[in-house]
């Protein structure tokens, strides 16, 4: 496989196999302050330092590996796990 970088260099790949992965865009809620305060799933890769006291938000293996990689580096961290749709089918209720 060749790699080409956004400066159009081109870089030869191998391996046994290959996962290619083509997930969404990750993008700011609308809510004010969220450009300000926030970075998404492709930025906490690109910092120069380490973040500090973080909250991640979401529940989906991609928020679970950022989780992981910020509690990985030694910094303090928090999860809220979110849904963002409802649940497809009811759940069941807790019978008294």
């Amino acid at each position: 496989m060749v790699a080409v970088d956004k400066k159009g260099k081109e870089t030869r790949i191998t391996a046994d196999t290959f996962v290619i992965a083509p997930g969404g865009r990750p993008r700011y809620p609308d809510i004010p302050g969220a450009k300000e305060h926030c970075i998404t799933s492709d930025d906490i890769f690109s910092l120069k330092t380490p973040p500090g006291k973080t909250l991640v938000v979401g529940a989906s293996y991609v928020a679970l590996e950022c989780a992981g990689f910020i509690h990985g580096v030694g910094r303090t961290l928090a999860r809220a796990l979110t849904r963002t749709q409802p649940h497809p089918q009811p759940q069941p209720q807790p019978q008294p």
